[in-house]
């Protein structure tokens, strides 16, 4: 009687849990001031090339914060979604990658100059490995999805 009392003590108090899958990023709740704010726009089958329905419902930051540079990949409302934390700066531009075990791969590029359109990369399961370059996890493979990301207003 008291392994069960105690195994339902431990349930409710992790009802509120939640399991977190994204490998290079972590849960985020807002929308900090003065981020450069970017939408999805087109996108593009790369096998084929031709023009494809945009992921909806996702609004897309990029900031400052502790961590350095973040991506922040938030629903539309404004309450909750992703940090991507995972960044590196070349010549082309900042990117930011995170993947989930066994699934889906998110590779973004941004410019320098914020006022430019960014990119999505989306890679399908078994489409990519991820290698360690300085630290940081970077795609390689083929992404099958590509999308505009266009810059908002501030």
């Amino acid at each position: 009687m008291r392994t069960l009392g105690l195994a339902l003590a431990l349930a409710l108090s992790c009802a509120g849990c939640t399991s977190y899958w994204l490998i290079g990023g972590n849960p985020h709740q807002g929308i900090p001031p003065g981020a450069a704010t970017f939408s999805m726009g087109t996108c593009e089958d790369t096998r084929d090339h031709r023009t494809v329905a945009s992921p909806t419902g996702k609004t897309y930051y990029t900031t400052t914060n502790d961590h350095g540079m973040v991506l922040l990949v938030i629903d539309n409302e404004g309450l909750s979604g992703d940090e991507i934390t995972n960044h590196w700066g070349d010549r082309e531009a900042d990117h930011f990658f995170a993947y989930k075990e066994g699934g889906q791969a998110w590779h973004y590029l941004f410019r320098g100059d914020r006022s430019r359109p960014g990119a999505m990369l989306r890679y399908e399961p078994g489409s990519y490995t991820v290698k360690m370059v300085d630290g940081r996890m970077q795609p390689e493979g083929f992404a099958e999805l590509r999308c505009v990301l266009s810059p908002q207003a501030m």
